[in-house]
Parts: structure tokens; sequence; C-alpha cells
């Protein structure tokens, strides 16, 4: 039996609650003079986000096949009108169904799938801003690596071009620490800055 919610207050979800993007978004609802009703979802069951709200629950992560379909049924249930991502890895699949969970009533904070497709790709994400002539950190395939290091100097940041949350994050202070990871498929090269 479920508890009926206050139809007064607006229902924001909130995915990830578990991390600390979505501790974040929480503790600012919290603050807001809005008056909301947060419903958390995470994969995770110690995920301390899922019991910090009005309502949390469990959902599978977002690889598998059944995320979605559970993920709308509970944003439909609980009456949800905007979704706030806080996943990285949610972030393209959400945007994939974009319009579908539009026309379940919940606005998704997301943009477009070609969008998160260059924001979630440095060396994308660099050319789109070259190309746009915006600011950018130089970035390079790590195959050209040493190239950067002879125009620039060291230190340099190696990292995967798609990843998040500094996972693999490397400061390189000379050719025999960059010469360990050029080959290295994956991997970008960025000035320190």
């Amino acid at each position: 039996m479920t508890k009926k919610h206050n139809v007064s207050a607006e229902s924001v979800g909130i995915t990830g609650v578990g991390g600390g993007v979505g501790q974040a978004v929480l503790r600012a609802l919290r603050l807001s003079a809005l008056s909301l009703r947060t419903i958390g979802f995470d994969a995770n069951p110690r995920s301390a986000g899922l019991y910090a709200c009005q309502r949390g629950y469990i959902v599978p992560l977002a690889n598998d096949v059944s995320y979605i379909e559970r993920l709308i049924e509970l944003l439909v249930r609980e009456h949800v009108r905007v979704l706030i991502p806080c996943s990285d890895v949610e972030l393209p699949v959400l945007a994939e169904v974009r319009e579908r969970l539009l026309s379940a009533g919940v606005l998704p904070m997301v943009g477009s799938a070609q969008v998160v497709k260059i924001c979630r790709n440095k060396l994308a994400t660099s050319h789109f801003f070259l190309q746009h002539k915006l600011p950018f950190v130089r970035t390079v395939p790590a195959s050209d690596g040493m190239q950067l290091a002879e125009e620039i100097g060291f230190p340099l940041i190696v990292k995967p071009v798609g990843g998040s949350a500094s996972r693999g994050v490397r400061v390189v202070f000379n050719e025999t620490e960059l010469q360990q990871h050029v080959n290295e498929e994956g991997n970008i090269v960025q000035e320190y800055l």
C-alpha cells in the first residue's frame, strides 16, 4: 500500500541520488523556497540519497534493458514533472528517450542525443569548441601526445576520451611517463592548466 502524496507540491525526480551530484541537488532543493517533493532513484540499495527523499526507488543500472521502462513507470506513478539526472552514464540513455519522457509529462533535464554524444566525448567537445571559435584546453588523441608535448611542454593530462568522475586521469611530467600512455586506445592528452 502506498501513501498518498502531497498533490500541492511539485514532484521532482533525481537519479543517482547516492553520488556527489545527486547529494548536491538534493541539498539545493531542500534549501529552495519552492514547494517540492523529491523522488530519488539509484541502482544501489545502500544509497543514502534514497532515504533522504520523500520517496526513494531502486532502479536497474542505466545500461540494463529494463531501466527505461521501470524509470518511466515510477515517474508516472509519482507524478514527477521534472527529472534531474545526476549520473553521467544515464545521460545518453535518457537523451535517446527524451521525447518519450516528454510525452509522459516529464521534463528531463538532458540535452538532445547529439549534444550528449558530443559532450560525453572530450575529443569531440574539443573539436566542437574549435569549430565554433570558443576557447578550450588543447586536446589531442593520445597518439599525438608527443607532438603536443613538443609544442607546449610538460606537465600534461592523460585521460579517457569518455571518462567521468576523474577515473583514469593522470598528470604526466615527462616523456617517459607520457610514452606509457600514448598507445592506449581511448585516451586523450590535454594541456595542464
